[in-house]
């Protein structure tokens, strides 16, 4: 399934790229103009490690993003996400035995992207895109075996929007995205379960994984330039293996530790406010 949906997204940004230009025009109506954007989101979170655990729940958060339209047809964009929540876990202990509790998890992602806008009949737009990603996930276990994670991503964007209208003071658009991973850490505070433990970091290199995203936007105009907007979406992290590192109790190397292949699936609503 999931070699499906990555190949779908994948066709479907090197169609729109490829193809766009060939029925480029004149700017659209849609680009020339700064927009900012503060909103509210809701989303379902998935985190699976095949055979070992996982963690589902809702996330709530806010969402806030600037993009900017340049006379020289390109496109800047910024934006910040944040959510926070508590999911159920559903492990097992280190001798097998099944264990169940819940988690208080925060979330953080910060993208920058450029792109450019490419006209199509004076009507629509179609960006292809790239740029710059952060993730950052804390995940806290709520018992007395558990311990903090602290997760860091750093990836490329790729990917393309459109955007058009749909009906008298709406637009609307699609947005489909490949995440190229570039570089991660998972810090495991393992002295919060016993404080004779070390906390290890492990590091995971380029390529070493990979995301995807896709999102459809309703947008309706407001008085005064303001507009309000809708967005439901979908994304997925595959992740392998981390790098093998060491455990320590009290100073002496008692084992190796590893971060097993996992992957995270999520899905929502954004609503943001935008002028």
């Amino acid at each position: 399934m999931k070699k499906t949906f990555k190949g779908c997204l994948l066709s479907m940004i090197f169609f729109m790229g490829t193809f766009a230009p060939a029925l480029a025009d004149s700017r659209t109506p849609l680009t020339d103009r700064h927009r900012f954007g503060l909103g509210l989101k809701t989303h379902y979170f998935d985190y699976k490690e095949p055979g070992v655990m996982e963690e589902t729940g809702f996330m709530y958060g806010v969402v806030g993003h600037y993009t900017h339209h340049t006379a020289y047809n390109v496109m800047v964009h910024a934006s910040v996400e944040s959510s926070m929540g508590r999911l159920d876990y559903d492990g097992q202990l280190q001798d097998g035995t099944p264990f169940k509790t819940d988690t208080e998890d925060w979330l953080v992602e910060c993208r920058g992207l450029i792109g450019y806008d490419i006209g199509i009949k004076g009507r629509y737009l179609i960006t292809p895109y790239t740029g710059v990603g952060y993730r950052y996930w804390n995940d806290v276990i709520s018992s007395a075996y558990g311990y903090e994670r602290e997760i860091h991503y750093w990836y490329a964007p790729i990917g393309v929007k459109t955007a058009g209208p749909l009906a008298e003071k709406w637009t609307w658009g699609l947005t489909a995205e490949y995440d190229l991973f570039c570089r991660g850490t998972v810090k495991s505070h393992l002295s919060d379960a016993d404080p004779a433990y070390s906390d290890p970091s492990l590091g995971q290199d380029f390529g070493e994984g990979y995301g995807v995203r896709c999102s459809l936007m309703f947008e309706r105009a407001l008085a005064g330039g303001a507009s309000w907007s809708i967005e439901p979406f979908i994304s997925y992290w595959d992740m392998e293996r981390s790098e093998v590192g060491d455990l320590y109790s009290d100073g002496a190397s008692i084992g190796h530790v590893v971060e097993p292949e996992n992957e995270t699936l999520s899905y929502g609503l954004s609503i943001s406010l935008n002028r």
